[in-house]
């Protein structure tokens, strides 16, 4: 197949329904890494004390949107069956003490990740914060966007780092400017674990950008959003839409550091600092968010008439 699809593997939280309280998954989904639990609509496992869904791959954000609330729900209804549930709308969370000490003192619940994943900025693999994590009780969930490109983009270190970089602009920084304050500082502390801007894995069938969280999980919109500017970030690389050109201006403007270098908030936890200064008419470069989110987004810090001039770019 020479075209490009979207997949994802998102974590989630579980907690008991009695008490709404964040437990371990760990035997209550099913699954591995190794061996993942076959569902209708995708595959489900425990990834830590999360529990993880791997869906199915497709070509339009349509039904990328249905695949993902389908498998989620198929998970649901599995951790129904022991009176647990999905914990929506959490992507960082801290167990009490009393908790740890008996659903983190185990082998699976102390393995974090498989392999190391890439800074495009940077080149270099991302620092390993797991034993941070371990040491403090920390767990995180990601929602991890599995990209498939054409044949002759697969296995292609620079068209998965200007993938990767492109992700930035058209996923997480307009994510992290929607997202509330709350949701914000979660994903501001889940960052100094994992997700870190940038951070891909290059995959024989293209790259999995993992920098955004799961907040999209919890929105259908938002999940068609994330396949949609996905794809078209894929299509900027494939067709050559003046990246390097929209790269430099995510530097220019702070792009980066807004996501990956959080401040000091009023409320003790870290919060990205987000230039809120930056124009960028991103239907110059096809993203064209516009149509679908003008409810979602700032119209005004999206789509002002100060347009960047690309007809001289190489």
């Amino acid at each position: 197949m020479n075209k490009i699809t979207i997949g994802a593997d998102p974590e989630f939280f579980v907690c008991n329904n009695d008490l709404g309280e964040i437990v371990s998954s760990i035997g209550l989904l099913g699954g591995t890494k190794q061996a993942p639990r076959k569902c209708k609509y995708g595959f489900v496992q425990e990834d830590n004390v999360l529990g993880e869904i791997n869906v199915n791959p497709s070509t339009d954000p349509s039904e990328f949107v249905n695949n993902t609330l389908n498998i989620l729900g198929e998970a649901g209804d599995i951790l129904l069956q022991s009176g647990h549930k999905i914990a929506g709308g959490v992507c960082y969370h801290q167990y009490p003490e009393s908790i740890a000490s008996l659903m983190l003192n185990n082998d699976q619940a102390k393995e974090f990740g498989c392999d190391p994943d890439l800074n495009a900025w940077t080149g270099e693999d991302n620092p390993d914060n797991s034993e941070y994590a371990r040491e403090n009780n920390l767990r995180v969930a990601g929602g991890h966007i599995h990209i498939g490109l054409p044949h002759e983009f697969r296995n292609n270190p620079m068209a998965g780092m200007y993938l990767a970089r492109l992700c930035d602009l058209f996923i997480s920084y307009p994510l992290m400017v929607y997202m509330p304050k709350k949701m914000r500082e979660q994903e501001a502390a889940r960052r100094l674990i994992y997700g870190q801007a940038g951070s891909y894995r290059l995959k024989k069938y293209g790259i999995e950008y993992r920098t955004v969280s799961n907040i999209w999980l919890w929105n259908p919109e938002l999940a068609y959003f994330v396949a949609d500017a996905a794809m078209k970030a894929a299509y900027a690389v494939v067709q050559n839409r003046n990246v390097e050109r929209i790269i430099h201006k995510m530097e220019e403007f702070n792009v980066i550091q807004s996501l990956s270098n959080p401040n000091k908030s009023d409320s003790g936890l870290n919060e990205p600092k987000v230039d809120r200064s930056i124009r960028l008419d991103v239907a110059r470069f096809s993203i064209n968010i516009e149509d679908h989110y003008e409810d979602l987004f700032n119209k005004e810090f999206w789509f002002s008439n100060k347009s960047i001039d690309y007809s001289h770019a190489a």
